[in-house]
């Protein structure tokens, strides 16, 4: 059972209410780099999304315009998903299991 007198960490978050828990634990998954690298990662794949979602003619978008807005959205979000991947993710992920050896 968790009380005050404890020194874990854990078990003092435990004891804080639920806001304040989520809120320090999502601080501590923010500050490692590669968490924030997939988060960014995950609004390019929305951003892909929003434009498959336009050149479906889901989305209320002239008639003129539909294919190059579409075609941009879904280029740039192929682009920074891939860039992160390639650049980043990759090289990161490379370096920690280098680091560790």
């Amino acid at each position: 059972m968790c009380s005050l007198e404890d020194t874990d960490p854990i078990c003092l978050l435990m004891l804080l209410c639920p806001c304040q828990m989520f809120g320090a634990l999502t601080w501590k998954l923010l500050l490692e780099p590669a968490a924030l690298v997939l988060l960014v990662s995950f609004l390019f794949f929305l951003l892909l999304g929003a434009g498959a979602l336009v050149l479906g003619g889901l989305l209320p978008v002239h008639e003129s315009q539909r294919e190059r807005i579409g075609s941009a959205l879904f280029d740039t979000g192929v682009l920074g998903a891939m860039g992160m991947s390639c650049f980043v993710i990759i090289p990161s992920f490379a370096l920690k299991i280098w680091r560790s050896k």
